[in-house]
């Protein structure tokens, strides 16, 4: 199954007002690019045989797992 999991990465001290385009700090294969490129919480799509096992990959790569949607059974 697949599962869009949003994610918190840590703050950007120095983040400017508004929200900048730029690379992608998760820089997945298919995630080059976001319109919130400093911003806290960013989500990418992560595959597992169970939503317990998508949570389990999110949070051993990216540590604080925020939201999982299902995407499909």
């Amino acid at each position: 199954m697949k599962a869009i999991v949003t994610i918190r990465l840590k703050p950007n001290r120095f983040r400017r007002q508004g929200k900048i385009t730029g690379a992608c700090p998760l820089f997945t294969p298919f995630q080059r690019s976001c319109t919130d490129s400093e911003g806290e919480h960013h989500s990418y799509i992560e595959e597992g045989a169970s939503l317990a096992e998508i949570i389990e990959k999110a949070e051993r790569k990216h540590g604080h797992v925020t939201r999982v949607e299902a995407v499909e059974p």
